[in-house]
């Protein structure tokens, strides 16, 4: 039996066993937001037990790790002009890889994706519109996925205009591919909480980072939910960090997003002062 950690909206790990089970006109912005606030009550009944149950405690964490590098993650995608980041972040990425990691099987072409078009065209209610991750991982848990070649995705591009409502309303028709979607799916989930009060990481060994750095280094690649508010970090070497950050508590969609890694050789100015600090 497999498990798969992913951090969500309130900075909450979230853990999900993958185990085989045999079974006979809108014009939305570019790479629009499309995560739904989740009921608290929801996520707080998901919570672990015992965190050390789920994640082997490490003595020692290595400086960096990248899941991205696993033969088991697949290949960048652009969700383009859909409010489908949730059902990429859950079912392309997360999903894939852990499923992939489960049969050993390398991301090697989109027969070995899962498709997000199956998880996102039948929970957005036949409208472009944001989707709850909660509902993604239940409809895995019950459904499975088919893949990327089984039920291609297609997002309509990446400039302004109208989107077809054929990409987001379209169904699978293929039995036999929704029949063996169900040999491989999600048998449960739950959730580690990290406050998002105050400064959350005051250190590079942070008890909270640690419990992100250790679910990575057990295998797990981590889902994280955001509001929509873009700040940048340009590195010495000239490369540049773009993220998300939450910016108030409007309840408004926010971004649904992987992460796959950490490096703690980076450092990066955060305040723009000349200084490094810890």
């Amino acid at each position: 039996m497999k498990k798969l950690l992913c951090l969500c909206c309130c900075f909450a790990l979230v853990f999900l066993w993958i185990c085989p089970a045999f079974a006979t006109s809108e014009q939305p912005d570019e790479f629009g937001n499309g995560l739904l606030p989740m009921d608290e009550e929801v996520l707080f009944a998901h919570l672990a037990e015992n965190e050390g149950s789920q994640i082997q405690l490490l003595e020692t964490l290595p400086s960096s790790v990248d899941l991205s590098a696993s033969p088991y993650f697949p290949p960048i995608k652009s969700q383009e002009m859909l409010y489908s980041d949730v059902a990429f972040s859950t079912t392309y990425y997360q999903f894939t890889y852990e499923k992939n990691k489960y049969h050993q099987v390398a991301s090697a072409n989109s027969a070995t994706w899962a498709t997000p078009k199956w998880t996102y065209n039948v929970l957005n209610g036949g409208e472009n519109q944001p989707i709850a991750f909660n509902k993604a991982y239940d409809f895995l848990q019950t459904q499975g996925a088919l893949s990327w070649a089984q039920f291609p995705y297609q997002g309509g591009g990446s400039s302004s205009g109208q989107v077809s409502p054929n990409l987001y309303r379209d169904w699978p028709t293929n039995k036999e591919h929704m029949r063996n979607a169900l040999k491989t799916r999600l048998t449960n989930w739950a959730s580690r909480y990290i406050s998002g009060t105050g400064t959350v990481i005051t250190s590079a060994t942070d008890t909270d980072l640690n419990v992100v750095k250790r679910a990575l280094n057990n295998g797990k690649v981590l889902q994280v939910g955001s509001h929509n508010n873009w700040n940048e970090w340009i590195l010495p070497d000239g490369k540049i960090i773009s993220y998300r950050c939450y910016d108030d508590e409007s309840g408004n969609p926010g971004h649904s997003m992987v992460i796959v890694g950490y490096d703690d050789n980076v450092t990066c100015d955060v305040n723009d002062n000349g200084v490094i600090e810890s």
